[in-house]
């Protein structure tokens, strides 16, 4: 009795919270159950949250998620796209119905072309769209805007047929609620093109972080790209997340594996110069990173990483480690009992302030999407 009291107590908080969207009717019977469970998930350990069927739509490791702060939703985007997938839709994940939604069709190939500015666009009746595209960590929810935006070029995207020169490649927005995508006009200043490079988002300045072999950012006013003079230390593979805690970016990973960890500290605004610092741990595991899922817990104030291994120097990978990242102490500590099978390519890690659970979408292109849940509990490491 107890119990079903202060679940319900923390509900009706969450709902004043944070609006109605928390128990909508259209999540079904079951959102207090699957509240119930996230809540009540074993400390450390990863727990299977939801398995697709044979036959779904398939997680591509190319591909980029965020999690839609408002709305209470994953949001994935993007595709392999080498001839062999040509998906540019969005997949949605709402923890509360533990249910997936794809917004709309894939656009045909023959609606990819260029618009009168020399722009890459997909889609006709159902609208503008990008198309398919790698985006990797180019995928991060907007705040301020309450949009997705993402900052990915076509590299790696097979022109379907002559086009003609693509000019310029800007930011896309795009709106979940209204199922609507934008561009960025960039205000008509040349944009940022960064195939392979990492996103993140500074809520203590509403600024948006792009990096790779440049840094560039976008201020509250959301207007022009702002390049940083700064030296740039990773091309592609990396990933960054926003330490809200310390107000810094920090990357993991890089191209060529490590386990080095760097660290931004922003400058006071938008286009102003930071500083980079780098450290590798001292003691204790170290954990060499490559295309990694990596998210922030701001209640913890410490990161949570998945990393890939092999049985050997060289081998392909078979299994996964879960790793909590402490800036304080410098140091990685392995979580024993979060292992899972191997997740490749991956950038999909996101945690839930609501219910301080982690997020994680794994599946291979030929294998159903799975989601699994973890809850941290740092007295238990």
């Amino acid at each position: 009795m107890r119990r079903t009291f202060w679940l319900i107590s923390v509900l009706s908080i969450c709902m004043v919270a944070g609006g109605v969207w928390f128990l909508r009717r259209d999540r079904g019977g079951d959102s207090l159950a699957n509240a119930d469970l996230l809540l009540n998930l074993p400390a450390n350990r990863w727990v299977e949250y939801q398995r697709g069927q044979q036959g779904d739509w398939t997680r591509q490791g190319h591909s980029g998620m965020t999690f839609d702060t408002a709305r209470g939703v994953l949001v994935i985007f993007g595709s392999d796209s080498h001839n062999e997938n040509w998906d540019n839709t969005v997949h949605e994940f709402d923890p509360l119905s533990r249910r997936w939604q794809t917004h709309g069709d894939p656009s045909p190939l023959q609606t990819y072309r260029l618009d009168a500015q020399g722009r890459p666009i997909a889609g006709n009746d159902d609208g503008l769209r990008p198309w398919a595209i790698h985006t990797y960590d180019l995928v991060e929810y907007d705040r301020l805007r309450g949009a997705v935006i993402v900052v990915s070029p076509i590299d790696h995207t097979p022109v379907p047929r002559p086009i003609g020169r693509v000019a310029d490649q800007p930011a896309w927005v795009y709106w979940p609620a209204e199922r609507r995508w934008e561009m960025h006009d960039n205000r008509g200043e040349p944009n940022p093109k960064l195939f392979g490079a990492a996103l993140t988002y500074d809520t203590n300045r509403d600024v948006i972080i792009v990096y790779g072999n440049s840094l560039w950012e976008l201020g509250p006013d959301r207007g022009t790209w702002q390049k940083v003079a700064v030296p740039a230390h990773h091309s592609m593979h990396h990933t960054a997340v926003f330490d809200t805690r310390r107000g810094a970016m920090f990357i993991f990973g890089a191209y060529r594996a490590t386990c080095e960890v760097w660290r931004y500290q922003p400058g006071p605004v938008a286009g102003a110069a930071g500083t980079w610092s780098s450290t590798k741990p001292g003691s204790g595991p170290c954990p060499v990173l490559s295309s990694a899922p990596v998210a922030f817990d701001g209640k913890a104030g410490v990161f949570l990483v998945v990393a890939n291994h092999a049985a050997s120097e060289g081998s392909r990978a078979t299994a996964a480690s879960t790793y909590v990242y402490d800036p304080e102490q410098a140091r990685f500590m392995q979580l024993p009992e979060a292992d899972l099978p191997a997740i490749g390519m991956n950038y999909m890690l996101a945690w839930d302030p609501r219910f301080s659970a982690f997020y994680l979408v794994t599946g291979r292109h030929d294998t159903p999407v799975t989601v699994w849940a973890l809850r941290l509990d740092r007295t238990r490491l």
